[in-house]
């Protein structure tokens, strides 16, 4: 048996069978679920935290070996003059250093930023970034993201390691310096 399909003027589009027209009377429905319109970390957004991490490792690294070698060249001539190995100088070094980087970590956040905008200035990134309709906010943003976690990351280091490590520094310090009563210490 055939039924026919019919428009709304009655006339017949075409004639199917019966089995085919039942199939047709069956309605899918589909929803669609639109997408959050904020991407947190898109491919720009990385490009940006990758070119600020990079510069910011670079800065941090290059302020610390230079806070730490002025300090280093204030304590040999009282290393030698109290007859204290390198030793020891060099383990004060090591706990002294989450102290330098807690100190630095400021400043070079702030010199990474500029370097790392000024950068993306002198490529036109900014422009081509502009152009394509992301405001400077949406551009600034990974950059805010990433100084917040350096906030806490400088909230964690002055909480939990630098009381501990500036004690044992400290206590490494004093043999250089000529203290008889922190003698003790040996590596």
């Amino acid at each position: 048996m055939l039924l026919a399909l019919r428009n709304a003027s009655g006339g017949i589009l075409r004639r199917l069978p019966q089995a085919r027209l039942a199939r047709t009377k069956q309605v899918k429905l589909v929803i669609r679920i639109q997408r959050f319109p904020f991407h947190i970390f898109t491919l720009l957004d990385r490009y940006i935290v990758r070119e600020f991490l990079k510069n910011f490792l670079l800065i941090i690294a290059a302020l610390v070996v230079i806070a730490e070698l002025i300090v280093a060249t204030q304590l040999v001539d009282d290393l030698f003059k109290n007859k204290v190995g390198v030793e020891i100088l060099l383990q004060y070094l090591k706990f002294d250093l989450p102290r330098w980087i807690f100190l630095i970590m400021p400043v070079a956040a702030m010199t990474t930023t500029l370097i790392t905008f000024g950068a993306l200035t002198r490529n036109s990134e900014i422009i081509a970034m502009r152009s394509s309709g992301i405001s400077l906010y949406r551009i600034a943003l990974p950059v805010i993201i990433v100084a917040v976690l350096l906030s806490g990351l400088a909230f964690w280091l002055q909480d939990y390691i630098l009381p501990s490590t500036n004690k044992i520094a400290d206590d490494y310090k004093k043999p250089a310096q000529g203290d008889a009563a922190a003698a003790h210490i040996r590596v």
